[in-house]
């Protein structure tokens, strides 16, 4: 019985994560526009972001995080000559998204390097 709960709550954030990633198009849109200073569009990506929290969706990739290549996606280094910020995150170009262990896709991210 614990078997088949299992592979239930398995197949339902299966399909969740599949849902999720043919809305990360939307997502990503709506979080460009949220940056540009909208308004509107800040308020539709805060609601699309609570629904996917109700699903047990969450989203991740914060400046000052310390990176994981597991979960994050580094497409360029900065040189500091802060030894506190190696391999922490500087921005975010692309936010990542996961459901329970599961990453629906890595935050595409800028990181710190100390040399």
């Amino acid at each position: 019985k614990k078997d088949e709960s299992a592979r239930a709550a398995h197949g339902a954030e299966t399909a969740t994560a599949g849902l999720v990633e043919s809305l990360l198009p939307a997502l990503d849109t709506a979080e460009l526009g949220a940056q540009g200073g909208s308004g509107e569009v800040l308020m539709v990506q805060k609601q699309l972001i609570g629904s996917l929290k109700k699903l047990g969706v969450r989203s991740y990739g914060k400046v000052g995080e310390p990176f994981d290549p597991q979960k994050h996606e580094a497409i360029k280094q900065i040189d500091t000559e802060d030894p506190e910020k190696d391999h922490t995150i500087e921005s975010v170009a692309r936010s990542g998204y996961s459901i329970g262990e599961k990453i629906i896709r890595p935050a595409q991210v800028t990181i710190y390097h100390y040399e």
